[in-house]
């Protein structure tokens, strides 16, 4: 009786079988939401994730509520296992490469020791396209760090942090080795050092004043504008409250602001083609397309695969390249994901002009330069999310 039957075994003869019951309690619940709590959503195709997540909020609700009734703990049992067997994995993603945070200046990561904040490193092993990998943990190794630490030195498999000791001196260093749990051999030292608050507000002064006036900022430019905007946000971000109150601090900040907002008019697309399937990649997320040519390419229309789900519709979008240089977007909506009765195209906000190297036998970059719009002035595709890659091109609230 203490064997389970395989219900694919032929049967030839006559079978007594026996079925045990399991009484469904909250202390069953509470372990299932202990369990659904600890899935990776990265692991998982996003709709079957977020299915799961709405009935394990359900189940934590019915779990901390006084005196739930059986029925209410069994139903809520029920729903939340149900999703469980029906999450849909994503494929096996090996780590290829770290991801960290923050991100070096000229090759250092500089830290003060009047910060009223603690010192954090966030790392993650990502795949070949830039992905989260499926084991993306990763280890922090370093020697006399304690030295560096006001008081606990905490750690987890992505994150490392610590109050910096006040005593340290300008100009000390130290390295931190962040290497890949999956394939330690992946590895990368990063170099902290201390430094002055007169020599940090320098620097950023210094950064902002290599960019170029914002009128200056192209796609010719842009990859190397792009690198210093970000590392002079680092930079001043580290500054004092009343240090970035100074007035020639304000006065950096203020012309780093404006070639900011330039840059994100700006979109760099990496393409290449499998006869008429382009593939895209823009800020490290892939997404793909069917390119229907309407002239000498790029010119036509790039009408994307998924079908992406917000509220009750489903989104599809597509970008016209035209021939006098100039782009636009649209969308179309469906009821169901695979895109059944589709609405009309309708057009975007989105619009503006562009330029490209290379040609569809070989690939190449696409620069997308968005009109500027006091009403949109970040645009969402600096803005990856994780429940759609084709979010990156859309605005939401246009509709």
């Amino acid at each position: 009786m203490t064997n389970v039957y395989d219900f694919s075994t032929p049967i030839t003869k006559d079978l007594t079988l026996y079925a045990k019951w399991t009484e469904i309690t909250l202390t069953s619940l509470n372990e299932l939401i202990i369990e659904a709590t600890q899935l990776n959503d990265n692991n998982y195709e996003d709709e079957s994730y977020e299915a799961m997540y709405s009935k394990l909020q359900a189940a934590k609700v019915v779990a901390i509520s006084q005196n739930p009734t059986p029925t209410e703990i069994y139903n809520a049992y029920q729903a939340l296992i149900n999703a469980i067997n029906q999450l849909i994995a994503k494929p096996y993603r090996a780590t290829s490469k770290l991801g960290f945070d923050p991100m070096p200046v000229d090759g250092l990561i500089y830290v003060t020791t009047n910060s009223e904040n603690p010192f954090y490193l966030y790392a993650i092993g990502l795949d070949a396209s830039g992905e989260e990998a499926t084991n993306s943990d990763v280890n922090f190794t370093y020697d006399n760090l304690e030295t560096w630490a006001q008081g606990e030195i905490t750690k987890d498999k992505h994150n490392i942090t610590f109050m910096i000791n006040p005593a340290l001196t300008a100009g000390s260093t130290i390295n931190i080795t962040i290497s890949s749990a999956e394939f330690p051999s992946i590895s990368q030292v990063i170099t902290l050092k201390v430094i002055s608050i007169d020599e940090l507000k320098a620097k950023f002064i210094q950064k902002t004043n290599t960019l170029p006036s914002p009128n200056q900022i192209s796609s010719e430019n842009y990859d190397e504008v792009i690198k210093m905007v970000d590392e002079a946000y680092r930079l001043y971000n580290n500054l004092p409250y009343e240090v970035m109150q100074e007035s020639d601090v304000i006065a950096a900040f203020d012309k780093l602001q404006a070639c900011s907002r330039v840059t994100e008019n700006i979109v760099k697309f990496a393409y290449s083609f499998t006869g008429n399937r382009c593939k895209f990649m823009a800020y490290d997320e892939t997404f793909y397309c069917d390119y229907e040519s309407k002239g000498e390419f790029p010119v036509g229309a790039y009408v994307m695969s998924d079908w992406e789900k917000d509220g009750n519709k489903y989104y599809n979008n597509k970008i016209e390249l035209k021939a006098d240089k100039t782009f636009q977007l649209y969308y179309r909506t469906s009821a169901s994901a695979d895109g059944k009765n589709p609405s009309a195209w309708d057009k975007e906000e989105e619009r503006g002009t562009y330029s490209y190297t290379g040609n569809q036998t070989n690939g190449g970059t696409i620069y997308m330069t968005y009109e500027y719009n006091e009403d949109y002035d970040y645009r969402s595709v600096k803005s990856i999310r994780k429940d759609s890659k084709f979010k990156t091109i859309q605005h939401s609230s246009n509709r």
